[in-house]
């Protein structure tokens, strides 16, 4: 189904709707300006979901009457579904086929998996009945379920479309363990996202244990880079294992760091608190840095990705040779040719904020983008997480 093609016209009739009451009353708001078919334009940034207020009005909501609350990742599957993990609601949000939200997993309050436990074991829990704290990402596995990165919950958890059963796979308690074992088995530390390889690899971002960790086809895991709980920024040029990351640890963190895979099935980490991405090449057994100089800030623009400057970067993802970075605290999107290595702001003016809709990209405000993906059809969505929206347009200026 064509997501946009649904929802975004309406962003500029409900304003004019809007506008039109306004005009017979005294004490309304200053509605924005946007053309009629302004958001029918794709290369023009529109919000797709959300009202801008934080908080949540209920599910059966279309996307732009639907309140959010820090929305930090969205999916789109090979089928078409589209997927947002809001956050600080502990939901993962489906839209269904008259593009309103529904929640698939999650009850809205915090917790962790279903009072009675059932998620621990066959045949899993339903969906709504499984408390959440804080997830950050959804992947579509190989055989058509769903991987929750389950954050605060240190758990990896599969879930069913079909049956909307959910059942952990990964982790339990907090902490590091299982090395060398059946992953369902092992102890993770505030897992922040995945990786999946074509032959269901999995390598997950290990976040508080400042580790990539990866789960093998035959389910057994092990550490592929980093070194245990030691922060720092070392070991360019050598194995990864030998390697220091730095990701936000302490007593109750922010999310930080993910992982891609390019088609040559290198993997990129976003190694956020040294404002760098590292790219980690398994055939030659080296890490290196791809983008970033290691100090936080901005600039480099049509130069070197080595020699410009990130800011917290967080989401990635890899389409038509490119490498797309969420650089959160410069609210903007990068995009880094994967071939050449040159580097571009595609959204975002480095404004902190909301200007409103219709604009260019490049000209409009984000508030902290956390989170990024791609649709089948070419399309950028943004997780404009603090304006609590999910935005979009079709990068390259293609109609």
């Amino acid at each position: 189904m064509t997501l946009r093609s649904q929802v975004r016209p309406r962003s500029s009739w409900r304003w004019w709707s809007i506008a039109a009451l306004c005009a017979l009353a005294t004490g309304c708001p200053d509605a924005p300006v946007v053309e009629d078919d302004v958001c029918n334009d794709p290369t023009r940034l529109c919000t797709w979901a959300g009202t801008g207020e934080a908080g949540f009005n209920g599910d059966g909501q279309r996307l732009l009457d639907s309140s959010m609350y820090w929305p930090i990742d969205l999916t789109f599957t090979s089928g078409g579904d589209a997927y947002v993990l809001d956050w600080n609601n502990h939901a993962v949000r489906r839209v269904d086929d008259d593009g309103r939200f529904e929640t698939i997993v999650g009850t809205g309050f915090v917790g962790d998996g279903p009072d009675d436990l059932s998620d621990l074991s066959e045949p899993g829990a339903i969906g709504t009945t499984v408390h959440l704290n804080h997830p950050t990402q959804l992947v579509e596995l190989v055989s058509g379920k769903l991987l929750l990165v389950s954050w605060h919950n240190h758990k990896l958890r599969e879930v069913d479309p079909e049956t909307g059963r959910v059942v952990v796979t990964c982790g339990g308690a907090p902490g590091f363990d299982g090395d060398g074992e059946a992953a369902r088995h092992a102890k993770l530390n505030q897992p922040t996202q995945v990786a999946l390889a074509p032959d269901g690899t999995l390598y997950i971002l290990d976040m508080r244990n400042q580790l990539v960790r990866r789960i093998a086809p035959d389910s057994t895991i092990d550490t592929v880079a980093g070194t245990l709980q030691q922060r720092g920024y070392e070991g360019d040029g050598g194995p990864p294992t030998e390697a220091r990351f730095n990701f936000p640890t302490g007593s109750n963190p922010p999310p930080g760091g993910s992982v891609v895979l390019d088609e040559d099935g290198r993997l990129y980490v976003a190694d956020t608190l040294n404002h760098v991405i590292r790219r980690i090449d398994f055939d030659a057994d080296v890490i290196d840095t791809f983008a970033g100089t290691g100090s936080p800030g901005f600039g480099g623009d049509g130069g070197p990705a080595t020699e410009a400057m990130l800011n917290n970067p967080r989401d990635m993802e890899v389409h038509d040779g490119k490498l797309y970075v969420a650089d959160e605290f410069n609210n903007r999107v990068r995009a880094i040719d994967i071939d050449s290595g040159t580097i571009e702001t595609v959204a975002g003016n480095g404004e902190e904020g909301y200007d409103g809709e219709g604009e260019l990209p490049t000209e409009t405000a984000l508030n902290r983008p956390g989170g990024l993906a791609f649709d089948g059809e070419g399309n950028l969505y943004i997780a404009d997480s603090y304006n609590h929206r999910i935005r979009t347009f079709r990068p390259g200026g293609q109609q």
